[in-house]
């Protein structure tokens, strides 16, 4: 996986002091001080059908769901827009998660490519939000597309 690129705001990066990663030692919290998206770019191949994999949790200094939405976008090889949809719509509940122990959920999700594309992004953006702790959303971790 390449770098996740943020757009329309801001997100956290946590390390591993600051809670546990599903793996290795960071996870990106999708709630800076407001909710934000992040999307990464990928080569892709036509008629093609894509599963993406990832670990869910929220932010476990406040009890509560959580809400993420995932997302695809299809661009031709001219970086033309053809069509996009949503992958899923995942809830997590924090209630009784701790910074040593997250619950991290695997989730997963399926789309299919149209015949001209060769490039997609892959977009997670953050349903949560609650004026009182704007800061507290929904983690992921270990984003896989195959």
């Amino acid at each position: 996986m390449g770098c996740w690129r943020v757009f329309g705001g801001e997100v956290d990066v946590a390390s591993s002091g600051y809670w546990d990663a599903k793996g290795g030692k960071q996870s990106l919290e999708l709630n800076g001080t407001i909710n934000r998206q992040v999307l990464q770019l990928y080569a892709a191949q036509p008629n093609t059908t894509y599963q993406l994999s990832f670990w869910l949790a929220g932010d476990p200094f406040r009890a509560g769901t959580v809400s993420l939405l995932a997302v695809q976008e299809q661009f031709d090889g001219t970086g033309t827009y053809i069509t996009g949809q949503t992958i899923g719509t995942y809830n997590f509940d924090t209630t009784g998660h701790t910074a040593d122990d997250m619950g991290y959920q695997l989730v997963t999700g399926s789309f299919t490519t149209g015949p001209n594309t060769a490039y997609l992004d892959v977009e997670f953006q953050s349903l949560t939000y609650d004026v009182s702790a704007p800061w507290w959303g929904p983690v992921v971790d270990q984003v896989t597309l195959k």
